[in-house]
């Protein structure tokens, strides 16, 4: 067998076309550990000494447990990118938003608000209507037609009077006597009242009313004032 004198002691004789493994193979970065030979298991590295760091990964390498450089870490998005969606399972679907009821709260508040206002209204004419003027006359002339001369009485203000139609004079009523022998001759002169009917006036203070006695119909014109907070007759030419 022919030995090559520049083939180093106990290594394989050089194949034709073979590169020298010392000549052109690559070599590892400086500082580094050279790979094992194809087919040989790596050489084991003892880890380092207590209180010393270890030895950093080679050049473009990440350090173990870390994503190469440049990808994110696992489970989260890309830089600048959407995250992935949740796991949905199939045939779900979310739940639609819920529309404001704002607006309706809002309608029926002016709704309310407008009821309110206008019972407020209604009642308001209601009590005028009951404790007005001509609630006053047709109280009083209820009790006339009864001939409850006595309640009657109550419903004219202190110094009323009486005109008479045909002499225009001022009669004053000063004492429910008084009053009540008046009353009683014209029943007598007349006719009992048998029927009235109330009217408004020329303006708040005057209500007219259109009587009837003994078959006989006229009007009666009734002034009115407010005492204590009621209205009142001051005058009236008839009973």
């Amino acid at each position: 067998m022919y030995n090559d004198p520049n083939q180093p002691y106990g290594q394989p004789p050089q194949q034709p076309g073979e590169v020298p493994p010392t000549q052109y193979a690559p070599q590892p970065p400086y500082g580094q550990p050279a790979p094992p030979p194809y087919g040989q298991p790596p050489a084991y590295e003892p880890p380092p000494a207590y209180g010393q760091p270890p030895q950093p990964p080679p050049y473009g390498q990440p350090p173990y447990g870390q994503p190469p450089y440049g990808q994110p870490p696992y489970g989260q998005p890309p830089y600048g990118g959407v995250p992935p969606l949740p796991n949905v399972p199939p045939g779900y679907a979310a739940p639609a938003p819920q529309k404001s009821r704002k607006g309706l709260w809002i309608t029926l508040g002016i709704i309310a608000g407008v009821f309110v206002l206008a019972c407020a209204i209604c009642g308001s004419l209601a009590l005028f209507a009951n404790n007005g003027p001509d609630s006053t006359v047709k109280d009083y002339y209820k009790a006339v037609q009864s001939q409850d001369y006595a309640t009657a009485y109550t419903y004219l203000a202190p110094g009323a009077s009486f005109t008479d139609p045909q002499s225009n004079k001022n009669i004053p009523i000063t004492s429910q006597a008084v009053y009540t022998l008046a009353a009683k001759t014209l029943d007598k002169d007349l006719g009992m009242l048998t029927d009235y009917q109330t009217s408004d006036g020329s303006d708040t203070n005057h209500v007219n009313v259109s009587v009837t006695r003994g078959g006989k119909q006229y009007a009666i014109h009734l002034t009115m004032t407010k005492v204590d907070g009621k209205w009142k007759i001051l005058n009236a030419d008839g009973i």
